[in-house]
């Protein structure tokens, strides 16, 4: 998936932030931009009441709620993606992102504590007509130490529900808010994707038992949860042993999941207040403490919400997970699935992703594997039943050996009468009767008049009388003839299982997407410990040094296969070589050009659109052709390629994207 990752500080002057895109499928960019928390957070119970009351179905084009929430949506985007150098940059990641066929992962890492109180999920783009949450995944990145790669999961996904509606607080009416989740997930369970189970009226020591006696992936909390001031952190309300509010500050709470093996991987928070952060702390919010105590990723709400809001979010949200999907496309689905409700709704707005590190997709979910059908074999088996419903009376089924009866009992002359030969033709065409030797009571032939034995009659011996029809030697002789092939084919199968699973237990799956954008020394670390060796190479990149870039080989290889892997060195320096002055070489820029900063020259750079068809070229005509835009450039030596020597291999970023002048572009040349 593409990303366009920005980072928000705060600048040396008050009210004003730092906005750098630190990474993106265009290359980055900054800019310092004027943001006024303070006249935003005083709207924050308007937008409230406006998401809440955006719920009711109306029929106006624009109703007031969303006419509210619209206008803070655009200041909110005007002043993080609407400065030109950053806005550029982000129209272009969407432009890659729509070519490669995948949505553009928006990341904010909000470094200042009073903007993560604000609706960043509503920011509206005018010129596009939508909010970008709407179209795009949006992630809240907590800075801290990366997430373990994906947990491997065998379906069911288990989900802990956890209620708590203590005395002394508004009441909850938990029953409803159960019976809500179990309908949202009740097709999921019934596929067997999903299990969920409860603590009622959970006090610590109740949800402690649960968490060790069983293994969960996902904990979903129901109850009260605010920010306490004086603590300045988050906090949930347990049911205490008296059975009022036991309040648990979010860092306890975290401690109390690390109780489970392994460690729930996501936490969905349905309480009040539960995504706001204090103005000290940046971790101080519940969803932001959990993320920092070792949860991979929280789900939480920024605004209150209703049943039906939540049902729905819960539906769209746990589908999307147990089906495999990374975690914030399973937020956006549960957006989608608020969305339908009716035309008008905002309350997709409300659920906020925090999450751990890059990492995304948090479980590697191995199917259920459907029990096989017997169906087509068990019609045959009733078919091939001498007792089968509806079979005709006296036929014998085909491929069903007949066994003669048992002798007839001595008798009376009478009975000892010579029985009419059989007619050749007729036995051809007639099936014998259920059992050869006995008459079918249901069908009984005239009894022939008795007539005085013959002689011959007399002295004939069993074998003289006419025989059974042979007709069963031909399916004996079919299953003698299976019998030859199928010993070989079962013989067969068994090798090709014996060398499959011999080549998988050889074999690991390596997945670049576990690995990519993560420190190269934990992926190392980590291929290292599924018996891969690890060869390491640096490369000059845009990103932050010794980010990983790529793996090869990748998907599934044998244990004893090398991986290289190589990482971003940052960028580097002017090649040698190159017919670059070296006055120039720091800035890149010729005197008297827009982007050496001399006197009469625009102080506020334009955006400028790279050269297009650069990739092969020389390098010396592309760089006069960047420069002359008023655009740096830095150049990066590439050694042991085949391309010739001074030949641009790669640009970042790539041909034809806007760029702002006095910005940076980094060629790699061939040596």
């Amino acid at each position: 998936m593409s990303v366009l990752e920005l980072s928000v500080v705060r600048s040396t002057q008050p009210g004003l932030y730092d906005v750098e895109i630190v990474h993106s499928p265009v290359g980055e960019a900054s800019a310092t931009v004027a943001i006024d928390c303070e006249r935003l957070m005083r709207g924050r119970d308007h937008w409230q009441d406006a998401l809440l009351a955006s719920a009711v179905s109306t029929r106006r084009l624009i109703a007031g709620p969303e006419s509210t929430v619209r206008e803070v949506g655009q200041d909110l985007f005007d002043v993080l993606l609407g400065h030109p150098a950053i806005g550029a940059r982000y129209r272009s990641s969407v432009d890659v992102a729509a070519e490669r066929g995948e949505p553009l992962r928006l990341v904010l890492r909000l470094a200042a504590p009073e903007l993560t109180p604000l609706p960043w999920e509503a920011m509206y783009d005018a010129q596009a007509g939508t909010y970008v949450a709407r179209i795009e995944p949006l992630v809240r990145h907590v800075p801290v130490a990366a997430a373990p790669p994906p947990l491997r999961v065998q379906q069911p996904v288990r989900i802990l529900g956890i209620t708590a509606s203590p005395r002394g607080l508004a009441a909850l009416d938990v029953e409803a808010e159960e019976r809500y989740l179990a309908q949202a997930l009740g097709e999921p369970v019934e596929r067997g994707q999903v299990e969920l189970e409860w603590v009622r009226d959970a006090t610590w020591d109740g949800v402690h038992d649960m968490l060790l006696g069983h293994e969960w992936h996902v904990v979903h909390f129901i109850g009260h949860g605010d920010f306490d001031a004086e603590l300045d952190e988050g906090v949930l309300a347990l049911v205490g042993n008296d059975g009022r509010a036991h309040h648990v500050e979010a860092s306890r709470f975290a401690d109390l999941l690390h109780e489970a093996t392994p460690m729930p991987r996501l936490v969905v928070l349905n309480s009040c207040q539960s995504a706001v952060s204090g103005s000290v702390d940046l971790f101080s919010g519940t969803a932001s403490a959990l993320v920092r105590g070792g949860v991979s990723a929280v789900v939480a709400m920024q605004f209150e919400i209703t049943d039906p809001a939540a049902a729905a979010f819960a539906r769209g949200f746990y589908s999307a997970v147990a089906a495999g999907r990374s975690v914030d496309q399973a937020v956006r689905s549960g957006r989608v699935s608020i969305l339908g409700m009716n035309g008008h709704t905002l309350e997709w707005i409300t659920p906020v992703l925090y999450l751990r590190g890059r990492e995304t997709r948090l479980f590697n979910i191995r199917r259920r594997r459907e029990p096989k059908q017997n169906a087509r074999q068990a019609p045959e088996r009733r078919h091939g039943s001498p007792t089968a419903p509806g079979a005709t009376a006296g036929a014998v089924p085909v491929g069903t050996a007949e066994e003669p009866g048992p002798p007839p009992p001595e008798a009376g002359p009478a009975s000892q009468a010579v029985e009419p030969a059989a007619d050749p033709a007729k036995s051809a065409v007639e099936p014998p009767g259920p059992e050869v030797g006995r008459p079918d009571p249901a069908v009984q032939p005239p009894v022939p008049v008795a007539e005085p034995p013959h002689p011959v009659a007399e002295q004939s011996t069993p074998a003289a009388r006419p025989a059974a029809p042979r007709r069963p030697a031909a399916p004996r002789r079919r299953r003698r003839v299976r019998a030859r092939w199928l010993a070989p084919l079962v013989l067969l199968l068994a090798g090709a299982l014996v060398w499959a699973v011999s080549a998988r237990i050889g074999t690991v799956e390596v997945e670049p997407a576990a690995y990519l954008d993560r420190p190269v020394d934990e992926v190392v670390q980590e291929l290292g410990d599924l018996g891969l060796g690890v060869r390491v190479l640096g490369e000059p990149h845009g990103t932050a040094e010794g980010t990983v870039l790529s793996l090869d080989p990748a998907g599934r290889v044998e244990r004893d296969s090398v991986i290289t892997v190589v990482h971003s060195t940052g960028p580097r320096g002017l090649a040698e070589g190159l017919q670059v002055p070296e006055d120039e070489a720091q800035t890149g820029s010729a005197p008297g050009d827009p982007a050496s900063g001399a006197p009469g020259s625009d102080s506020d750079p334009e955006v400028v659109n790279l050269p297009r068809n650069m990739v092969g070229l020389p390098a010396q005509p592309v760089i006069d052709r960047i420069r002359a835009s008023g655009v740096q450039v830095t150049v990066v030596p590439v050694t042991g390629t085949d391309r010739p020597p001074g030949e641009v291999i790669r640009t970042d970023p790539v041909e034809g994207t806007p760029v702002q002048q006095n910005s940076t572009v980094t060629l790699w040349v061939a040596q």
